[in-house]
């Protein structure tokens, strides 16, 4: 049992191949995103097998299952356990071979922080694919202009038609057929045994207009657009609202899908669980489940990327000849008749000192766009719900706001004080009459401004220095622990890529085996304290063991109190 100290912090597991000479060779690596998973449930994950999660040609190298279950006491604190920032964590290890194999497993065999040609190519073709994202706006937009089916009618409603149809031979055959639906049903009776309870108790059976789709994106489109028109100062409210209304939307699309293991958890679920405590029941998705489906919707988007890249090349291919066919038309005069000198640098790489930190800015700016993209696709849902709730509230509170009457009034306040003609008397009396500072005084004002920047300088490098002193305790405490050899391991998700099971996964309820099986908890190497810091997994069974005493001593105290009574 791994205990998790974030919720939506992932399982990064990493196949190698041992050498017991050398460095081990890495087959592959993947990230399993365990704030999806559901408990009572057991998975059984297939997954492909990757050097890295950022390269864009990269391609399988094996594979491997997993059988994982997560439990948790409280659905609430895991959804409110995100409220706060997430802490970074690092690894100790005691030899450089086991360090470097916690790196490839965390980063990938792929370095995008050292400098190089490479490096900064990909970050740019990064930075490209996301031009991607257009070929799926262009079928949101499509479909909210023509009112095309969006959201299935009643969504999932099943009726109970079997139980219908069984309710009304009972009541016109017991009369007549008596003798033929005796026998007829003691045959039969076999065949829906399995689906005794669903047909007895009228459970739902068949689904309510089938796979019938209403326009409700289009709906919400047209009845904003027509109420925006008459009231432009919906606009700040309207902004919000379409924030939540873009991110429901993304997760309608995803949960819609027919990749089963693409989904994610309802946002109503994530509100259950915040307010009442309680957690969904167990997630039962078979092996192979939409496969043919998945694949088909695969194919066409893949397909339909394909055209729209060729089209753009060919353009591109036109676009050039055209350029150098009509070049030797647009002359201005070669004037300059001199030796053209020519050296190595104009062929050899641009500098290192020009081109590295362009490729750290672009770093950062992949880092944070794939946490964007990661939150606005439900891969961080807890996040993506916390925000969806923020514009809901932070729109209605706008939507209540009568702008009208406070942007109208803000004006004419600030016209009449501000430019009003009793300025001059401002002027003549106040402003006019101020007392111009001498050189002593002016230099006085600088002396106390500049000592209390020294007193806050002085306080904020006192706090970094007990932070300073606290992160090189942690430090040499965990060096003597675990190891010299130190990594660090993010906790959300800032992969290019996010890891999804094959097909053949599948999930179960979880049955308790009749045997107790034996539990072996794997204990992290966080620490708590500041004084002595110690294991937080030590911390966590001590505070388990006082809050079993705790429950203990009210059952004894009450026992004694009987023993005495008698």
């Amino acid at each position: 049992i791994f205990n998790i100290e974030h919720p939506s912090s992932d399982l990064k597991v990493g196949v190698f191949d041992y050498d017991s000479m050398g460095q081990n060779d890495m087959i592959g690596r993947v990230s399993v995103p365990v704030s999806s998973l559901r408990p009572e449930t057991e998975y059984v994950l297939s997954y492909n097998l990757y050097e890295d999660a950022v390269t864009p040609e990269r391609k399988p190298q094996g594979s491997v299952t997993l059988r994982l279950r997560v439990e948790f006491d409280s659905p609430k604190q895991v959804v409110m356990a995100n409220l706060s920032p997430p802490v970074e964590q690092f690894i100790n290890f005691q030899n450089p071979k086991h360090l470097a194999m916690a790196k490839t497993v965390v980063d990938g065999k792929t370095d995008m922080v050292s400098y190089g040609i490479g490096t900064l190519t990909m970050h740019i073709s990064e930075l490209l694919s996301y031009l991607n994202v257009t070929y799926y706006i262009g079928d949101a937009i499509i479909s909210l202009l023509f009112w095309r089916g969006q959201v299935p009618l009643f969504g999932k409603f099943m009726i109970p038609l079997h139980s219908m149809i069984a309710f009304f031979a009972a009541i016109t055959f017991v009369d007549d057929l008596l003798f033929v639906s005796l026998t007829f049903g003691s045959g039969m009776l076999g065949c829906f045994l399995p689906f005794k309870n669903s047909l007895l108790f009228w459970r739902g059976q068949v689904p309510l207009f089938g796979k019938f789709m209403i326009p409700l994106h289009s709906m919400i489109a047209f009845f904003a657009a027509i109420t925006f028109v008459e009231r432009p100062t919906l606009c700040f409210s309207y902004f919000w609202f379409g924030n939540a209304w873009l991110l429901l939307a993304i997760q309608n699309w995803r949960n819609t899908a027919p990749h089963a293991w693409n989904r994610t958890t309802p946002f109503a679920r994530i509100l259950m669980m915040m307010a009442l405590d309680k957690a969904a029941g167990p997630e039962i998705i078979p092996a192979d489940f939409q496969k043919m489906e998945a694949d088909e919707y695969e194919f066409y988007m893949a397909e339909k990327i394909r055209r729209a890249e060729e089209a753009a090349l060919k353009r591109y291919e036109e676009n050039n000849k055209l350029w150098e066919e009509t070049q030797h038309l647009d002359q201005t005069g070669e004037t300059d008749i001199s030796t053209k000198k020519s050296s190595l640098a104009d062929y050899a790489s641009p500098f290192k000192s020009i081109l590295y930190p362009i490729q750290q800015i672009l770093y950062s700016v992949c880092y944070y766009l794939r946490i964007v993209r990661n939150i606005y696709l439900w891969d961080e849902q807890y996040y993506a719900a916390f925000l969806t709730a923020a514009s809901i509230l932070v729109g209605l509170v706008f939507y209540i706001l009568p702008w009208a009457f406070i942007l109208r009034w803000t004006g004419r306040i600030v016209a009449w004080l501000v430019f009003g003609p009793h300025m001059k008397l401002v002027d003549v009396f106040y402003y006019s009459k101020l007392k111009v500072d001498t050189e002593e005084e002016e230099l006085k004002k600088m002396e106390e401004y500049y000592k209390g920047l020294k007193e806050d300088a002085t306080k904020n490098a006192e706090l970094a220095r007990i932070k300073t002193e606290e992160a090189v305790k942690q430090k040499s405490v965990k060096e003597i622990l675990f190891g010299q050899f130190v990594t660090r391991v993010p906790v959300i998700k800032c992969e290019s890529f996010i890891d999804l099971p094959l097909h053949n996964s599948y999930s179960k309820k979880y049955v308790p085996p009749a045997k107790e099986p034996t539990v072996y908890h794997i204990g992290g190497q966080a620490l708590v304290g500041t004084i002595i810091p110690e294991l937080q997994s030590i911390k966590d069974q001590k505070d388990a063991k006082e809050k079993k005493d705790a429950k203990k001593a009210p059952k004894s105290e009450e026992s004694k109190g009987k023993i005495k009574n008698v």
